[in-house]
């Protein structure tokens, strides 16, 4: 649920344990088979799968300059939103055409999905292709159509003074007859970058703060320039800001054949002052209580954690199932020399809240069960998580490879719910929170589980799962799912002991292994989950121009 996205980020093993980078996650191109009635899905129910949000912020506190600040971040998003079309599916414009020109409903509902999904591919049903035949490819726009990982690593082999441009996240590969040339970024989206960078700058002269006006002006920069790390660093020093905007080529979730290149995306933020106050009382739980059970803060690394509200998305931030949190910048020596800011999304979580976990727990668990799914326990249950992603048991977690941020964010729920039942048994929550916390965590778990094998949440989540029904905290039976919250923490206890040995011996077999065994979802629980589809998976949003 945090860095990044409780959706399909990938990474890759290093080097030594993946025989070559070969395709990665093969299971999240199996082909869709249109001619199979069978296989297909209704527009109906495709578009059941997100619940339509008009997502609302609270500005009253802005400024007039700030209000007009706010407007030309929103400008700058749009240009953002484009590039990120061209990334991950360049044949938007054909396919967008041909559904808007058509006479059918169908497929104006199939239109719908298909913004969402920026694209033909299913996000949340392992990138099938919902409108006809055909793979996603892994590569996504990002690298020559037909190239494979194996051909690449070859070349970088046999030419290793291109390996750096090559291999840069901000490039695209392109054959030129039998060799192969980066081209960057910037060059190949200016006119897109140019406006972006136009709008930051003219929201830099409306803003009241100056740092906010300083980090805007270099990110303007960074933007058609193609160097982030100043930008990064004022980022990174921002405090208390009114207004913020996290924009540029960020994450690598898109690139699915290297997980090297970095895709376009934007978030305009106002900040929520109140529950920024509330979550700096629980991350001081985490400090207290996990230490005991053998976790520490992860050294060398500074971070703050705030909360922020949403006032839009666009590119990678707002593809298909929505983030409630991110860790930045990626910049590993800006991480070294001044740490990452955590932002955790308020009224994204609300809405997931409403539209998705409160209607999905009234659904699995009795009434006298699913009164105590609530929304502030939902809520403090993720900043419980977010400040529990800062602690580690081991040093070496690069070993782990693509197995780290399933482990992570596994390792952040459990950590959680240690710290509520340590805080319960200090007396700094009561009985009845305790029990709201536990009730909410397992309604979430059982909402992941929804999202599909390549949500490395959803991984985790079923990794959970598995405990869960083992220790008989969680029952099924014909008559629903029923919990004995008092088998909980045994539970979960072994799972987490399994996680701390791994971090601690950074050992990556144990940890594949351990995924491997524990992510699958028991199939009578995949069936009442599919049979849900009354409920929403995730949220699509509408936003609110300023």
């Amino acid at each position: 649920m945090s860095n990044r996205r409780c959706y399909q980020r990938k990474f890759t093993a290093p080097r030594s344990q993946r025989g070559g980078r070969l395709a990665r996650s093969l299971i999240l191109l199996l082909a869709f088979l249109p001619g199979c009635a069978s296989a297909l899905e209704s527009p109906e129910r495709l578009l059941r799968k997100y619940a339509r949000v008009s997502l609302s912020y609270d500005d009253r506190g802005l400024s007039e300059k700030d209000r007009a600040a706010l407007q030309e971040l929103w400008q700058s998003a749009d240009p953002i939103d484009r590039i990120f079309w061209k990334q991950v599916f360049p044949e938007s414009a054909q396919v967008r055409q041909r559904l808007e020109k058509s006479s059918s409903l169908d497929d104006r509902k199939r239109l719908q999905y298909f913004l969402i999904n920026y694209g033909p591919y299913d996000r949340i049903r392992d990138y099938r292709n919902f409108l006809e035949e055909g793979k996603r490819i892994p590569g996504a726009a990002f690298y020559p159509l037909n190239l494979t990982s194996l051909e690449f690593e070859e070349y970088v082999v046999r030419h290793p003074s291109l390996k750096l441009k090559l291999e840069s996240p901000t490039t695209l590969v392109r054959r030129k007859g039998r060799e192969f040339e980066a081209i960057a970024y910037e060059g190949e989206f200016a006119e897109e970058l140019a406006q972006s960078a136009s709008s930051l700058k003219r929201a830099a002269d409306q803003c009241d703060s100056a740092s906010l006006a300083s980090y805007l002006r270099s990110r303007a920069g960074a933007l058609v320039g193609g160097n982030y790390r100043e930008s990064d660093r004022l980022w990174v020093s921002l405090r208390d800001e009114p207004l913020d905007i996290v924009i540029g080529p960020i994450e690598v979730s898109e690139d699915q054949l290297l997980g090297i290149k970095a895709a376009y995306e934007a978030a305009v933020l106002l900040h929520d002052p109140m529950a920024t106050r509330d979550l700096n009382r629980l991350a001081g739980w985490a400090d207290r209580f996990l230490p005991q059970a053998g976790f520490r803060r992860s050294s060398g690394e500074k971070q703050s954690t705030e909360v922020w509200q949403v006032a839009l998305f666009a590119g990678g931030f707002n593809a298909g199932v929505k983030t409630v949190a991110t860790t930045l910048p990626n910049d590993d020596e800006v991480r070294r020399e001044l740490g990452t800011r955590k932002l955790i999304f308020s009224n994204v979580l609300r809405a997931k809240f409403e539209k998705v976990l409160r209607p999905l727990s009234q659904k699995l668990f009795n009434s006298e069960t699913s009164k105590d799914v609530t929304e502030t326990a939902l809520f403090q249950q993720a900043l419980l998580h977010e400040s529990c992603h800062a602690f580690q048991a081991g040093e070496n977690r690069k070993a782990l490879g693509n197995t780290l941020p399933i482990l992570d964010e596994l390792k952040a729920d459990l950590l959680a719910l240690y710290v509520a039942s340590q805080a319960f048994g200090q007396g700094l929550i009561s009985k009845e929170e305790l029990r709201s916390l536990q009730t909410s965590y397992m309604a979430g778990v059982m909402r992941a589980c929804r999202l599909g094998v390549g949500s490395e949440y959803a991984q985790a989540n079923a990794m959970a799962l598995d405990a869960l029904l083992a220790g008989k905290a969680l029952v099924a039976d014909k008559n629903g799912f029923h919990l004995q919250l008092s088998k909980l923490d045994e539970s979960l206890r072994s799972l987490l002991d399994a996680v701390r040995e791994i971090e601690l011996r950074a050992d990556y077999a144990a940890a594949k292994k351990l995924i491997e065994e524990k992510s699958r979802v028991p199939s009578f629980i995949q069936r009442r989950l599919i049979a849900l589809d009354s409920v929403p998976v995730d949220v699509a949003f509408d936003y609110r121009k300023p």
